[in-house]
């Protein structure tokens, strides 16, 4: 999208498994069910420091990986 129109749309990122890959490819927004991991992967990754990124997103996706589940609320409310 941002080849065919450049800024003229924000591209956000609403699935937590895919927060670093979004990051890294440009998005505008990431989701945020882990607000400060997700922050800290999002300055990480325009700073330049990717493997710093890459480690905090390895340490909590199995958590993420429990929000694109088919027992959603289940899990979240395990998590609480």
């Amino acid at each position: 999208m941002k080849n065919r129109f450049g800024d003229r749309f924000a591209i956000l990122c609403g699935v937590d498994t895919l927060a670093l890959e979004s990051a890294l490819l440009g998005a505008d927004g990431l989701v945020c069910a882990f607000p400060t991991e997700t922050v800290a992967i999002n300055n990480l990754v325009n700073a330049g420091r990717i493997q710093e990124a890459i480690e905090i997103y390895h340490w909590f996706l199995p958590l993420l990986e429990l929000d694109i589940s088919t027992k959603l609320v289940q899990n979240l409310k395990y998590v609480c």
